[in-house]
């Protein structure tokens, strides 16, 4: 149970990494500063890995 939920923490850490990059890609091409498109490419797949994770995190918390 305990590998569970580490795999469910570092997918939260990654979603919350990937929001991130998504939000100072936003502000950068707002400004119209040139910064890599990758996290806007991304960004549904990195939606749902944070919230994979934290669903996964919570599920789990509940069973203990």
């Amino acid at each position: 149970m305990k590998s569970v939920r580490t795999f469910f923490s570092i997918l939260i850490i990654v979603g919350i990494i990937l929001m991130i990059g998504r939000i100072l890609t936003g502000i950068l091409l707002y400004f119209d500063m040139s910064f890599t498109k990758f996290f806007t490419d991304y960004s549904l797949i990195s939606f749902v890995i944070l919230i994979v994770g934290v669903l996964g995190e919570l599920t789990v918390r509940n069973k203990v």
